[in-house]
């Protein structure tokens, strides 16, 4: 989980230098230090493609993951029960960071760089965000993130078949029965001849039975940054 993590981080790390890129003609530093100072100053840069309360939380979380990702980078690390244990350069333990807090992390910083990469960020996004930052609130220390109510949105896994169909109105029918009442439905779609996984808003998707060609995703399949083995409700 702990590669996931640090890969996610890298991630969040390319938006800080983008949402700075916005803001000043001065090079971006490249120390995450540096880069914190400069979101100070910039008022945590320019990022129009999500709304200003999830991006001022994303911006603290990289304030207050950056010296954690510094440690698995360059200093030694204890994992206890996937929980890391890390320090400062002078030997002060820094928050440990929980197997779950990570994944939430992953899963946050995908939703990001889907929004980004797409111009925009839905409403059900915004909303998965905020349950998503509520869930990491020990970690960005944000009192302006409030609870948010999931209970709405159906989760699926699916096994996709050797024939590679996905029968979207089908699942729907399903979930209408088992959950009467869903605003949206997160599917997880479990491709085991390549082992990897994919996720869905369903709800976006057209009622038909859909080909599924893992060389080219249809754009409402993304690849999933979290792998399968890591159970989100532990």
């Amino acid at each position: 989980m702990t590669l996931f993590f640090i890969a996610a981080w890298k991630v969040l790390d390319m938006a800080v230098e983008l949402a700075l890129c916005r803001v000043t003609t001065i090079k971006v530093p490249f120390q995450a230090s540096a880069k914190i100072k400069a979101l100070r100053t910039h008022l945590g840069g320019q990022m129009t493609e999500i709304s200003q309360l999830v991006w001022d939380a994303l911006v603290a979380l990289y304030e207050a993951t950056a010296e954690i990702r510094n440690a698995l980078i360059h200093r030694r690390v204890q994992s206890v029960d996937g929980t890391l244990h890390t320090s400062m350069n002078n030997g002060s333990a820094l928050p440990p960071l929980s197997g779950l807090q990570q994944v939430r992390f992953c899963e946050l910083i995908q939703r990001m760089s889907d929004a980004i990469e797409r111009g925009r960020m839905t409403p059900r996004e915004e909303r998965q965000c905020m349950f998503l930052l509520w869930e990491l609130r020990d970690v960005h220390g944000l009192q302006t993130i409030s609870a948010t109510d999931r209970s709405s949105i159906a989760r699926v896994k699916y096994v996709l078949p050797e024939d590679r169909r996905v029968p979207v109105a089908a699942i729907k029918d399903r979930m209408n029965s088992v959950k009467p009442g869903w605003t949206g439905i997160d599917l997880e779609l479990e491709d085991h001849q390549s082992g990897l996984s994919y996720l869905a808003d369903l709800e976006q998707v057209a009622d038909d039975v859909v080909m599924i060609d893992v060389q080219k995703l249809p754009a409402w399949l993304k690849p999933r940054m979290v792998p399968p083995a890591c159970d989100e409700n532990a």
